[in-house]
């Protein structure tokens, strides 16, 4: 299952409504959520940043410990992470 980026529905992949954007495909719930989306598709897609963004620090860098601290932090943005 997907998350539509407009209403965060779960769709699944065998949705009618559907898209690819930014060589990723993405699926909606109905035509009114991929119509939405045509119409502004950074503004969902940011969204959908920031939503992970939230949860950890969304770069996709593998965290590494070291054994001096109980943090983990990511080389490309240099957060720290408990």
């Amino acid at each position: 299952m997907k998350a539509d980026p407009v209403c965060g529905m779960s769709v699944g992949e065998e949705s009618a409504h559907h898209t690819e954007y930014a060589g990723k495909m993405h699926y909606f719930c109905s035509e009114n959520c991929l119509s939405k989306f045509l119409a502004s598709p950074n503004r969902y897609l940011q969204e959908e940043t920031d939503a992970k963004a939230k949860r950890g620090c969304g770069c996709g860098e593998k965290k590494v410990a070291t054994p001096e601290s109980e943090t983990e932090s990511h080389g490309c943005c240099g957060g720290n992470h408990s």
